[in-house]
């Protein structure tokens, strides 16, 4: 209304004229009129809605276009944490990322659904040092330690669900305590050997836990394996923009990657589908 006004035109002419040279099917419509300042009020027909009813039940898919045909769509939702249980809140993108799936699928598209683990962040390094602060003598903090670690893990899933909590409260008054962290989970994304073997213990005693079959979710830390391949293929221009684009990927630098660069990084490659680039 605001552009007619300045260009010096009158809405609810133009709304008049609409109806008064029956410029729309009358057919389709029950009640059509124009009103001030310039609206078209319409109403369609019982006849209308009938029809157009009776042909979506009639036709296969409801008539639906299969717009989507011959293209894929990745929907990335779920993201548990395997640090803590699970809550009701975890339902909400469950039940969404669930109901895009299901309709790109129906629009025809190759969907993907992607449900991962929370496994491979600051929740790891967190764990880590107050594990670190409760029972220091543990042989996953010596850092020459050549001998094989326990196959126990020094926690249950109930102390588990205790530690990580008391951890993300702690860091957040104990700012020492916050650093140790991030180096702790620095050093578990750069393949330290102790803290690799206390992820394995995490993620063996949650995802029994959570009794979820294998084949349904990824983990985060399956795409560590990939990272510097695919800065390489950055660097030597043999990536092309196209591609980087659909697989997702954000790339700060190369080897500078530390605390939430390196996790981001890491995140956004670890899917299910397989992109194809050459050279993985």
């Amino acid at each position: 209304m605001a552009e007619y006004k300045k260009a010096g035109i009158c809405g609810f002419g133009i709304g008049s004229n609409i109806v008064d040279k029956q410029l729309l099917d009358a057919n389709d419509f029950s009640k059509i009129e124009a009103v001030m300042p310039g609206f078209l009020n319409l109403d369609l027909s019982e006849s209308f809605l009938q029809n157009y009813l009776e042909e979506m039940r009639t036709a296969p898919d409801f008539g639906v276009e299969k717009v989507g045909e011959g293209k894929t769509v990745v929907v990335d939702y779920g993201g548990a944490n395997v640090a803590k249980p699970l809550h009701i809140g975890h339902l909400r993108s469950a039940i969404i990322g669930e109901s895009i799936k299901r309709l790109y699928k129906f629009f025809g598209y190759n969907t993907i659904g992607d449900i991962h683990l929370g496994d491979w962040g600051l929740q790891m390094g967190l764990i880590i040092a107050e594990l670190q602060e409760r029972q220091p003598d543990l042989p996953y903090f010596d850092p020459d330690f050549t001998g094989e670690y326990p196959t126990e893990s020094p926690f249950t899933i109930s102390e588990l669900e205790e530690i990580y909590p008391a951890a993300s409260a702690k860091k957040k008054e104990d700012l020492s305590f916050a650093d140790r962290a991030h180096t702790a989970t620095f050093e578990l994304q750069s393949g330290r050997r102790g803290y690799r073997a206390i992820w394995d213990h995490i993620m063996r005693i949650s995802v029994a836990d959570m009794t979820i079959p294998k084949e349904k979710y990824t983990i985060i830390a399956q795409a560590e394996k990939k990272v510097d391949k695919i800065a390489k293929l950055f660097q030597r221009g043999e990536l092309t923009e196209e591609e980087r684009y659909e697989s997702r990927i954000d790339i700060y630098s190369t080897r500078a990657w530390k605390g939430n660069y390196h996790e981001r990084t890491t995140r956004n490659i670890g899917r299910r589908q397989d992109y194809h680039i050459e050279g993985l």
